[in-house]
Parts: structure tokens; sequence; C-alpha cells
């Protein structure tokens, strides 16, 4: 044994994150742990509630005894790559594969009824949607017409359209308020739907669970110090503050969640494992 400090372990963290999200349920799924890839900081917390007792007999009232109540173990998370599923963890949410879209020529689809004579629906961002289902990913090789009633719109002049999106942006002119005064207001689009398979893209329904359970894997990669892996069993996860979709800094998820015993099927060590191997 030595009695001399040994720089080596001494620990500079890094390494790759892996969660695996239980069912609604709370079911355990079979191991499938899914990498949440670039992850700003992992790290562990204890807390602990005691109960203490000091003397009466004494001005100074010292501690006679303390006695712990309860422990807390939490974890925070911190992740900045942006992939359906950690989107659906940051935002308590549920991760849903996009419908099929077929190739399709549209005409004359009505994306608002009856625009206001006085304009007062001009200068707005429509998304398009075909009895409730959004539209998106139009071919732009086609460009789409527009028109309110029966006057035909000019790109980049009345409107703007985004292709990708399936949003529309109408102005306010001239010509946009005078087809609202002298017809119906009725605003259409025609083009083209670009087609895509069932699972191309993803949809994430926000905030819709009240806390996301699963199990953490932490395998290290350090850059100095030893090599200590961490399995957290069962963790129940809630946000951690907001993820900035405008800003000059990336875009962050944070996490914070409490680590639930797990002692069916890890009887002697059912909150988290330390695994060092190096």
């Amino acid at each position: 044994m030595s009695n001399v400090a040994d720089g080596a372990n001494i620990l500079l963290g890094k390494g790759k994150l892996y969660f695996e999200r239980f069912t609604a349920a709370g079911a355990v799924a079979t191991g499938g742990y899914r990498f949440l890839g670039n992850v700003l900081g992992f790290g562990l917390t204890m807390s602990d509630e005691t109960k203490e007792v000091y003397s009466s007999a004494e001005a100074g009232a010292p501690l006679l005894k303390q006695a712990l109540i309860r422990r807390t173990v939490e974890l925070a998370v911190t992740m900045d790559e942006v992939t359906a599923d950690n989107v659906a963890l940051g935002l308590m949410g549920t991760d849903h594969a996009a419908a099929a879209q077929t190739a399709a020529t549209i005409t004359d689809q009505i994306v608002y009824t009856n625009l206001p004579a006085d304009g007062s629906m001009l200068d707005r961002a429509y998304p398009v949607a075909l009895a409730g289902v959004r539209q998106h990913h139009w071919n732009s090789a086609t460009p789409v017409t527009v028109k309110i009633a029966s006057t035909t719109l000019t790109v980049a002049t009345d409107y703007s359209f985004d292709y990708v999106a399936g949003v529309l942006y109408l102005a306010n002119n001239a010509t946009t308020l005078a087809a609202c005064a002298g017809g119906t207001g009725e605003l259409t689009i025609s083009g083209v739907l670009t087609a895509y398979l069932v699972g191309a893209y993803r949809n994430v329904y926000g905030a819709v669970v009240g806390v996301v359970e699963g199990a953490f894997m932490f395998v290290a990669d350090p850059s100095a110090g030893p090599k200590c892996n961490v399995f957290v069993w069962r963790a129940d996860c809630t946000p951690d503050g907001e993820w900035g979709l405008i800003g000059d800094d990336f875009g962050e998820f944070k996490l914070k969640a409490k680590v639930i015993a797990d002692s069916v099927a890890h009887p002697t060590n059912p909150l988290f494992l330390v695994e060092k191997v190096s």
C-alpha cells in the first residue's frame, strides 16, 4: 500500500451514454439501449435527509446523535443531438412515425375559407393540411399555384411557399386585398406532393407523459483516470430547463431523474452499479 497521491486515479470523464425507455406501464424492455449521441454532461448526486439530536445540557448544544432517514439518488443529463427520440425524451413526449405520403397532384385545395374583405387575415402564414393532416415536402420542380377566389397570385410578390415545411405566407398588398374584397376570399393552392414511406419522418407529441421511465447505461472512455462504467437500473426522468430553438448557443436538452430502487431484479444493489474496470 502506498501513501503517495496518484494522479492516475484522478478522473476526467468522457464516454457514451445509453438509455432504455420503458413502456407506458413501466415495464422493463429487453435490454435494448439507445445511444443518446453527444452528451455534454452526465452525473450522479446523492442527498441524505437526516435526523439530529442536540444536547440540552450544555450551552453550545453539541450534536449527540445523527441518523439517516432517507437517501435520494438523482442524475443529471445534458444532451444536444436533435433526434426524434431525444426530443421525445427531453420534452416528455412520445415518438411516432409520420404516415406515408403518396405522390399526388393537388388542385385548388382550400387552405382558408372566406378571407375577410378587410384584409385582416393577410400578412399571415398558413400551414397546409388536407382533412386535418399536415402536408409537407411538396415537389419544388412543379411550382405551386396560389389563388384567392379567381385571382391567381404572383410568387415573391403576393406570397411565398416553403416546399419542405408546406407553409404558405400570404402578403398584404393591393392585389391580395382586392382579391379578398372582390370575391369569396377563398385561399387555395395547387401543386404536387412528394412521395415518402411511412417512418421516413418522425413526429413527436410533446408533453403528453408525466415522467419518462427507463434505464441508463454509461460506458466510460475517460480522457484521464480510471474507467468506471455505470448502470442505473430504473430512473424517472423530468425536464430541467429550456430547449433553445432560437439563440446564439447550440440547443440542449437537460434532464434530471430520480433513481428508483429495483429490488426485484437487483436485490443486492437495487439503485445503481459502478463497474470499475481499470
